[in-house]
């Protein structure tokens, strides 16, 4: 966390052992991609408001967005064509893929996908 240099825990009514401490970014992701070309990825948002994150998804073509509010609801499914940059500002795309930009809901998650066949 920026410009935090400790961590202070306190205990009511009993003593308490720390014995480990987690720090999760707001924002996560994994992506991949198969031998066919295909490509996924899944991002996950731990920020208390909408938060906007651009995952390096590999590979050209349209992939479908959907996102899911922190309940697991689906509440937004997009098909995005993932044209060159100089086609959509905030979208940059090379001969590996490029980034395509997800809005989460606060404790959501989406999945990426342009799996084929």
């Amino acid at each position: 966390v920026d410009g935090v240099a400790e961590v202070a825990v306190a205990a009511s009514g009993a003593p308490a052992v720390v014995d480990a401490v987690l720090v999760q970014p707001e924002l996560e992701w994994v992506t991949a991609a198969g031998p066919d070309g295909s490509a996924w990825a899944v991002v996950r948002s731990f920020a208390g408001a909408v938060a906007t994150a651009r995952l390096p998804v590999p590979g050209s073509g349209p992939i479908t967005v959907r996102s899911y509010d922190a309940a697991g609801r689906l509440v937004a499914s997009q098909r995005i064509a993932r044209p060159g940059p100089a086609d959509v500002p905030g979208v940059d795309h090379g001969p590996a893929g490029g980034t395509v930009s997800v809005a989460l809901p606060p404790g959501g998650f989406a999945l990426c996908s342009d799996l084929r066949g």
